[in-house]
This record gives C-alpha cells, structure tokens and sequence, in this order.
C-alpha cells in the first residue's frame, strides 16, 4: 500500500512547451510522456463502418493517423491562443490511462512562487530556444535578474516555416498541416548551423537524402544551412527582431557590470532548438564577435537539454511541498540549469548539474568498513549487524525521497539533517575523504553522512575485517592530465572502443600504481588541449573555448585515437584558414564568387592565383585583378572593361577578342600573351592604361587601340600587325623588331621610342620624321 500512497501523492509536472508538451512526475529522471503539442481532427467524412473513431486525437494517436487530421498547435510563441484545446490536451494528459492519477474537473496549480525557489548560488545564463520562442535568461547566485531577461518569438517553428518555404522553391511543396509535421522532421535530422554562411553559398553544397513517409527520396541543398540560419538572421523572412546570439549577448550586456564576466563564462543551452547540427559552435562564433575581447566565453551544451526545463530544480523542488494541487505547472519563466532527481533506494540531493546519491552508515560503524556497503542495502526493520541499532525509520526516510539543495556545504548538511532525522555534522566521499567543499561533489557520488564529529580512522592492520577498499563498482574515475584533476565515468572514456582511452580504461585496474597520492589516474598530457576532448566523449559536440589552439586539440585526438574527432577538427581548421595563396581558383570557384557578388560592387581578387584558369566569355568588368597570377588563363572573349590588371601576370595568357575597354594595365607581365582581335577603344573616352607593361612577343594583330598609352612599354618582337593605333602614346616604347605592317599610326607620340629593326610596311599613314627620334 506504501507504493501506492506514493503514486496517489505524488505531484504531476508539465513542461508546457509551444511545440511539445513533456508530462511525468516529480522526482522522475525523464517525462513519463512527450508528444507534440498539438490537436487533430478528421479532415474527411467518415464513410465506412469500422472507421477510426473520434473527432478530436492527441498524443501518441494524433501522431499516427496525422495524414487523416487536420493539426493545430493551441500555443503559438509561447502564449495560449486556443484554450478549448489546450485544456483537452491537459486532460489527456492527467487522464488516468495516462499518469494512473484520477481526473478532476477542473485543473489546479501549486503556487509556485520564483523568489520561493531562488535559494540556490547558481550562476549562469540559459539561452532556452524550443519551437515558439527563445528566451536568454541570466542567472546569478540562483537568483533570476528580471530586468536582463530578453525574449525573442523566433525559434524551431519559424525555422521549420522557412524551410518549407525553401523547399518549395526547389520544387518540394508541403502545404498540409500533417507535411508541415514532415518539414519538421526534416528540419532535426538533415538542417546544420554553417559556421561560414557566406562562403558556403559560393561552394557546392552537398545535398541529403531523405526518405519521405510514401518511400520517395527528397534531396536536400543549401536549404540544409539556410533555414536554420533564421535563427540568427530573422531578416530573412522580413522580421525586425534580434538574432539569438544578439539576444543572449543583450541579456548580459543588461546585467550589473561587475556580474557580466561571470556570465558569459557561464552560458548553458536548453531546448530542442538547440540540438541542431552545428549549433553551438555558431553560437560561440557569433558571441565572440559581441563580447569583449578579453573575456572568456563558455557553452555548456548538456546531453539531456531537451529535458532539462523538466528535470530541473522546479521539478524536484516541486515533490517537497508538503500539500501539493493535483496539477503542478513547470513554469518557463522559472529557469533552472540542468539537475537530475533521486533513483530508487537513495537520498538524492538535486544541484546545479551535480547529482548527489547518500548512504547514511550506522553511526556506531567506523568508517570505510567492507561490511558497512552491505549493510546500506539492508531493507528497514534489519539491525546492524555490528550493534543493536535498528534503522527501520532511517531507511525509510531515505526510500522515494528527493532532497533540493543548492549552493553551500551547509545547507546540504541542514536539509540532510531534515530528512534523515540525525545531526549531520560531515560529509564524506566513497574512499573516505572529507568533502569540505561542495565543489568536489561529482555526478553520482556515493556520499556518506556522519552524526558525530568525525568517522572513526580505518585501522590499518590488513588482515583486519575493517580494512578500507575502495569500490571497484564504482565507475567514477579522477584523472590528472598535467596537473589538473577531471573527474568523470569510465562509461564516457570508452565511448571510443578504438581510441586510446577505451584501452586504458575498459578494465578497471589496468594502470596499477600509476596514480597520484589522492589516487588520481595520471596522464602527461596538456590540460587545455585535454579538455575539449573529454566533452566531445561527454556529449558528442564539439566547443572550443576562446584562445585555445585547434592544432593542439587535434594533435591530442590523435594521440589518444580519436578519429571521428580528428576528422571533425581538420574540418574546422580547414573551413577557419584563409584560401591558400599558391593552389589556383576554378573557373567553379570563381563564378561562384561573381554570382554572390552584387552588381555595380568591386570583386578583390588582388593577389589571387588563376593560373590556368578558364576566365573565357565571363564578364569581369571592374575587378581588381592587381598582382594576381592570370598565367596561362584563357580569357577569350571576356568582358574586361575598366578592370584592374596592375602588375598582374598575364604571361602567355589567351585574351584573343576580349573587350579592354579602359583596362588598367600598368607594369603587367603579358609576356607571350595572345591579345588578337582585341578592343582596347572606349567610345566614352576612357583610354586603356599600359604603361610599363612588358609585352616581350605579344601577339595583338587586328587590336583596336585608339588612343592607348603605351608609354615606356616593352613591345619587343611583338606583333602589331595591321592595328589601329591612331593617337596611341608610344613614347619612350621598346619597339624593336616589332611588326608594325599594316598599321595606323596617325597622330601616335612615338617620341623617344625604340624601331630598331621595326617593320612598317603597308602604312596606311606614313610616319612623320617628328614621330621618331631614334
């Protein structure tokens, strides 16, 4: 009957969310339900017997036969609009095929008041985008700051909106309710965040798979990055509102000066928004560029950050409330950072991202005693089998109970004291040290409790009964990587089976004696590099903190096996690193450059290597190619009118019939260079500038060059056979052995110039003895 008083007492909690509702009770490690928070109803007449029945479906149902109904969400960016079908889904919910809890009439709330629960000395900010809105809450000392608290009605839903949009530009049109559902599953299984939106829309991007309910395939293209870079962009539907990462830099920017370091070194993620590809490395890019420069920016991304509104504090907090209402609202404004609540069989004290598991011993036992765990399993009414004391209350205080403590070793000791009825006086960890601060509490550690001043000292004869082990059960490691401790599960360092650490660690005592004096594993390894690894084996993500080197976190990959790893930082580092110098741009590459590039706007491409390159028939007009390596490019028959070309390398280049229309050309290498059939005359009066140009062998038979400054250009050997180059500044030229046959040279300054061995014949003026002094 005990169970069942349980169950009969035990308070319901509701994550109300836009897009999905979460339902269990409290002091459960997930929500017993989660289903979309939605409602659906026929949208067909019913025609056969045996139909579905029903005119109304929620939850699990609604999912199923969603093709059949037409969906509606009753909460849209976080605000009731529907209440009707919003109370349906309440009562769904509390139904007793649901939650075994009994239906009342109406609904009822406990009175849950923020400053009531804001005992706690967390500090951070929680940036909670879910499907309706995303809200940046800053935190300190457990205490919400109301006035820096910044909302934003963009998130999951608006993105799955404009992918829709995109999709349909692409040819895929979803327009029911029920493909609206499809969108969405899109959206969380093929869309990534780019940290590089720009240069990814000039790249290729690979496209996806996916598989749509009736088995034909759906392939994916740049929409995969752009619709969820709404997120961070609202603009592009239009919408004046700040992106998230302005959103989150706003909140701390709102905060009390002196709290804003702390806060943004302690930036938590939450919602379902969250979880998309790419997401948190984006939003550390982005907060980098807001954020002062010397200010340390940290994420935290915990695994279960779907969940992490309902497993919070206010969900344990919600148990210890001595006369609960049937129904307790988890309420959104209430931001907590992620705990868990109590397994069977234990006392479980919730804090900020710590879980707590306690054991209270017998108090007449000396600490660390082999026995002692044994007698911790005993069910209530067993004595000790060391004494006469009789535990039957004590163990059943510690049964189904949730203990919420923030902060202070102190109030972890009073609410202790509480529940177990003894005057708690230490703590201690599972090898018998003396927990002093609560900061060295890990994530379930067994802790033990003493009523007196202190434990009794192990003795120290080994064959004595008494004698302390540590428990090899126990699967919480402590490393020391060059000095500094990380403490986390061997479960987590064999996530790898190939790297290195599985092999280190997948039997529990494989390193002997190599540990340090507080029994620490030890690794000669940097500290910093070490780090980031261990979180990506926590929860699968990749977060670089400010100023950490990324080829040192991959060399660390490396040595410890990591691949997947590696291959993911080689990616980064890859997509971080300006486009190398020295290995040529495609045709591809370039015209993927031209396309996003407005009109009328200057393209650099100063110092950029086309060596080889097929620039042919492109419209080049007004790009600055100074100093670049157009080498062996074929530019036939390309528009390079008014462009750049200042010391450049054009040597043995093909521009045959392009339009050089005002071209700037001075001190160019064109040596070797075909230009026949060019057109150098601009009829608006801009005249093409070579001067200097080394044009040694040139072929530009049949060039239109009215008016062109060649002055001090080196035409040796060049072929200008039958040319126009009526007006043209030649003075000062190198023109030796230059065909000149054929050509007009009508008013044409060939002062100070260089006709050894010229030819001119066929003039079709004769040259004026004031045209040549030398």
């Amino acid at each position: 009957m005990e169970s069942y008083d349980i169950i009969a007492n035990q308070p319901v909690v509701i994550d109300n969310g836009s897009g999905v509702i979460k339902a269990g009770f409290a002091g459960d490690q997930i929500p017993k339900y989660c289903f979309p928070n939605y409602v659906g109803r026929p949208k067909h007449v019913r025609v056969m017997a045996g139909a579905l029945e029903g005119d109304l479906f929620i939850g699990p149902k609604a999912e199923e036969h969603r093709g059949l109904l037409s969906v509606r969400y009753p909460m849209e960016h976080g605000i009731v609009k529907d209440w009707n079908d919003m109370e349906r889904i309440w009562q769904y919910v509390y139904s007793k095929e649901q939650l075994q809890t009994f239906s009342e009439e109406s609904l009822s709330h406990a009175n849950m008041f923020p400053d009531r629960y804001a005992t706690g000395r967390t500090t951070g900010v929680v940036l909670d985008a879910g499907d309706g809105v995303t809200h940046a809450v800053p935190i300190y000392e457990g205490f919400a700051i109301p006035h820096s608290i910044m909302r934003v009605d963009i998130a999951g839903r608006d993105v799955s909106r404009y992918l829709r949009l995109l999709l349909r530009k692409e040819g895929y049109d979803f327009h029911t309710s029920a493909e609206f559902e499809v969108v969405r599953t899109i959206k969380e299984r093929a869309c990534y965040l780019s940290l590089n939106p720009q240069k990814d829309e000039t790249l290729e991007t690979e496209k996806a798979q996916y598989t749509l309910p009736d088995g034909s395939t759906l392939d994916i293209g740049p929409a995969r990055f752009r619709a969820p870079e709404l997120l961070f962009r609202p603009d592009l539907i239009g919408d004046e509102s700040e992106g998230i990462h302005e959103v989150l830099a706003f909140a701390i920017q709102k905060s009390d000066m002196d709290l804003r370091r702390t806060l943004f070194s302690n930036i938590v993620l939450s919602g379902g928004s969250t979880l998309l590809k790419g997401f948190g490395d984006r939003l550390l890019s982005e907060v980098k560029k807001l954020a002062p420069k010397d200010v340390k920016i940290k994420i935290s991304a915990p695994q279960e950050r779907l969940y992490s509104t309902w497993i919070g504090p206010l969900a344990s907090l919600i148990s210890a409330v001595s006369h609960p209402s049937p129904l307790s609202l988890g309420l959104p404004l209430l931001p907590s950072l992620p705990t868990h609540p109590s397994r069977q069989g234990t006392c479980r004290a919730s804090h900020p991202q710590l879980r707590h598991a306690f054991r209270v011993p017998c108090p007449q036992l000396s600490f660390g005693t082999p026995d002692k765990r044994d007698w911790g399993r005993m069910r209530p009414g067993i004595p000790c089998p060391f004494c006469t004391h009789q535990t039957p209350q004590l163990f059943r205080a510690s049964v189904n109970t949730v203990v919420a403590v923030y902060g202070t070793l102190a109030d972890l000791l009073s609410v202790a004291s509480t529940k177990f009825g003894i005057k708690a006086t230490n703590i201690y960890n599972g090898k018998g040290g003396l927990i002093d601060d609560i900061a060295l509490i890990r994530d379930d550690d067994v802790l033990y409790i003493s009523e007196g001043d202190s434990f009794v000292d192990p003795p120290n004869n080994p064959d004595s009964p008494h004698e302390f082990h540590s428990w090899a059960h126990t699967d919480w490691i402590t490393l020391n990587v060059g000095g500094r401790r990380f403490t986390t599960t061997r479960s987590t360092l064999v996530k790898e089976p190939e790297s290195m650490l599985a092999h280190m660690f997948r039997d529990k005592d494989v390193w002997g004696n190599k540990q340090d004096e507080q029994g620490a594993y030890l690794i000669d390894r940097s500290p910093d590099y070490f780090e980031p690894i261990l979180n990506y084996l926590r929860h699968g993500q990749l977060i670089i903190n400010d100023g950490i080197n990324l080829l040192g976190v991959l060399e660390e990959a490396r040595f410890f096996g990591i691949e997947r790893l590696a291959e993911q930082l080689e990616g980064v580092i890859k997509n971080s690193q300006p486009p190398d110098d020295h290995s040529p741009i495609s045709r591809k590459e370039f015209v993927r450059f031209l396309l996003a590039t407005p009109t009328k706007s200057e393209l650099r491409c100063q110092g950029l290597n086309f060596s080889g390159a097929d620039l042919s028939r492109l419209d080049l007009r007004y790009i600055n190619f100074k100093m670049a390596n157009l080498s062996r490019c074929n530019l036939t028959h390309a528009n390079l009118c008014g462009t750049n070309l200042e010391r450049a390398d054009l040597s043995n280049a093909n521009l045959d019939g392009a339009n050089l229309q005002g071209v700037k050309m001075l001190c160019t290498n064109a040596e070797g260079a075909s230009l026949k059939g060019c057109n150098f005359e601009d009829p608006a009066g801009l005249k093409a500038n070579l001067e200097g140009a080394n044009l040694k062998g040139v072929d530009m038979e049949g060039s239109q060059m009215t008016g062109i400054n060649l002055r001090v250009a080196t035409l040796k050997n060049a072929k200008l056979k039958n040319c126009n180059l009526r007006g043209a500044t030649l003075a000062g030229t190198d023109l030796e052995n230059c065909d000149l046959s054929g050509c007009d040279l009508q008013e044409a300054n060939l002062r100070g110039s260089n006709v050894k061995g010229a030819i001119f014949e066929e003039m079709l003026t004769p040259l004026h003895m004031s045209q040549s002094v030398r």
